[in-house]
């Protein structure tokens, strides 16, 4: 009898608690000059990545991949207002990018909804 409480309480908890999705936003890798940026960010090394597009969007700056890259980057450390303008940066040159700015948007309004 426990048991099935237990297991009800459970269900119950589950059903109100709110859930964090993790979903992994793949980088735009069609531009083999940011290659070696990216391959720093799959070595965890996440400021140093920061830092390389930071220097490639000066010297690139209508690049839609690189702006977009950086926001995947700041979406995944939970910066979410830094990647909302570097994701805004990005769908100015590329719309391709637009649903990718709209979930991180949802994150932050999600995230506002749950400080209430």
């Amino acid at each position: 009898y426990n048991k099935v409480l237990e297991k009800i309480a459970e269900d119950f908890l589950n059903n109100i608690t709110p859930n964090v999705e993790l979903k992994l936003t793949p980088m735009d890798n069609d531009d083999q000059n940011q290659q070696y940026i990216i391959d720093l960010v799959k070595e965890n090394k996440y400021e140093t990545a920061i830092n390389e597009f930071k220097k490639y969007i000066t010297t690139n700056p209508q690049s839609a991949s690189a702006n977009y890259n950086i926001a995947v980057i700041y979406d995944f450390l939970k910066e979410y207002d830094k990647a909302i303008d570097y994701y805004n940066t990005a769908c100015k040159y590329d719309t391709k990018y637009l649903k990718v700015k709209s979930e991180c948007e949802e994150r932050i309004r999600n995230l506002e909804l749950l400080r209430q």
